[in-house]
């Protein structure tokens, strides 16, 4: 049986590193990615480094971002704060770049500065969460989660992340109310579906977590994770060759992304 982490403990920080990389909360205008490169491509071909605005630099910074080229984001949107200093979502995109180089010291700096420049900034709040999770501070990130959806109470991610520090709290029941509301918010919002199903589990709820890892692995097959706790859940019911199927397909997928 594949079980690289303790469900009714900590999560691990590799396991944190995982849900950060492939679920971060970014603002809408970062989907439209390639539009701003072409912006940005008109922009590098006009004015001058100084003649650029604010915007601009932004804009290149989001673009950079997108190819995963964070060194260059965070010069991009570091030219933004020093033209206007109290431009709060330039010093937001420098906290989610920092963090997304696993520098969470200087992007929770970043973040705090961006909550002080807007306090009613609901996305600085909950990346400020990720970052606090990713350090080990689970208390203080859940305070910031909890700032978050003061603001705003539809965001799906934000509900999960609030489950997973609950989680790492040892508040399974709390955690599970939190991956409902974010998969009642969003049907399709997978991680939440595969968190119901580990709370679940965590809970003694065999049966009920396998029917939630199942609907995660319909939005997404390739979800090792959702594998791994179905075929454990399957496991203590004693559904043997089931067990054995869910994670003989878990070990596929890892070993597939290795």
């Amino acid at each position: 049986m594949i079980s690289d982490y303790k469900r009714g403990g900590r999560l691990t920080p590799d396991h944190i590193k995982d849900i950060w990389i492939h679920e971060p909360i970014v603002p809408p205008f970062m989907k439209y990615t390639f539009i701003i490169i072409l912006i940005c491509l008109a922009i590098l071909a006009g004015p001058s480094v100084a003649e650029k605005t604010v915007e601009e630099w932004n804009n290149l910074g989001v673009a950079y971002f997108g190819q995963g080229d964070y060194e260059q984001a965070i010069a991009a949107y570091q030219n933004a704060t020093a033209l206007d200093p109290s431009n709060a979502m330039a010093w937001g995109n420098i906290g989610l770049a920092l963090a997304s180089q696993g520098k969470y010291e200087e992007a929770l700096e970043a973040l705090n500065k961006t909550t002080e420049l807007n306090p009613k900034d609901a996305l600085a709040w909950s990346n400020m969460g990720l970052v606090l999770d990713h350090l080990g501070r689970y208390d203080e990130a859940l305070d910031a989660y909890n700032k978050s959806l003061e603001i705003k109470q539809d965001t799906a991610r934000t509900w999960n992340n609030r489950g997973l520090a609950y989680h790492n709290l040892d508040r399974e029941d709390e955690a599970l109310a939190d991956y409902i509301k974010a998969t009642t918010i969003d049907p399709d919002y997978e991680p939440g579906w595969k968190n119901k199903g580990s709370a679940l589990y965590n809970l003694g709820r065999y049966e009920e977590a396998i029917t939630a890892c199942e609907t995660a692995l319909a939005l997404n097959a390739d979800d090792a994770a959702a594998w791994k706790t179905k075929a454990d859940a399957l496991e203590k019911l004693g559904r043997v060759d089931e067990a054995s199927k869910a994670s003989e397909m878990a070990s596929s997928i890892l070993q597939g992304s290795s």
